[in-house]
């Protein structure tokens, strides 16, 4: 078994689980009464085994992390790091997991309001077919501000701008280079209309895409 170690073997519990893909990586709810719980996952790449097992893994600001097995429909859940041992302590196992296209649309009905904050960004002229150079600037953006599923730029300097979400749902997909990320149609302050490409990486971050300009705003 390629995820067997020593590992203690807890009771096991038949509880039907969700998992969904978003801008945080996972979100997990546990049965069908409980709210979606976020914590701030980020994509880590493949994950490699003894055995041909197609599998992406995800790691947390906890430390944590989730490995998703295609292959046996399963999500490994490993927490309670040891850092003396250099290994987790715990390990929750969920079988029958279905993974959906990452293409489907989904509506905002029963979207949670989250929070990215980013530290840099960088200008792309189209017209020059040129980036700037990455200057700092702090500037937080609110996912599904309201009900309408609207996105809150707050700048730096205090000053704030709302999105308005026109597109019917959310759109889910991956670069060429695997990077997952979602896309929403808004309008914003001026009227223009322009996107929102919300990356699972926080890393990569946010970029708002105009006809010949594209504002990317990082967390490097």
């Amino acid at each position: 078994n390629a995820y067997r170690k020593e590992y203690e073997k807890m009771q096991t519990v038949e509880l039907s689980s969700g998992f969904r893909m978003d801008n945080q990586g996972i979100a997990f709810k546990k049965g069908s009464s409980q709210k979606w719980l976020y914590n701030q996952w980020q994509y880590k790449g493949e994950l490699a085994h003894k055995r041909n097992v197609a599998s992406d893994w995800y790691m947390d600001e906890r430390g944590q992390k989730i490995v998703l097995d295609y292959d046996n429909e399963m999500l490994l859940y490993y927490y309670e790091y040891d850092k003396t041992q250099k290994q987790y302590q715990r390990l929750t196992i969920y079988k029958n997991l279905k993974v959906l296209e990452t293409t489907e649309e989904s509506s905002n009905e029963d979207a949670d309001k989250f929070r990215v904050d980013t530290d840099y960004f960088a200008i792309y002229d189209g017209k020059k077919d040129s980036w700037s150079e990455w200057k700092e600037g702090f500037n937080s953006f609110v996912i599904n501000y309201n009900d309408n599923g609207d996105i809150l730029h707050i700048m730096g300097s205090g000053k704030q701008v709302i999105y308005r979400k026109i597109s019917k749902g959310v759109e889910r997909k991956k670069t060429d280079s695997g990077k997952g990320y979602q896309l929403v149609e808004v309008i914003d302050e001026d009227g223009a209309t322009c996107s929102f490409q919300i990356f699972d990486d926080y890393t990569i971050g946010i970029k708002l895409i105009y006809n010949n300009m594209i504002i990317q705003f990082s967390k490097r």
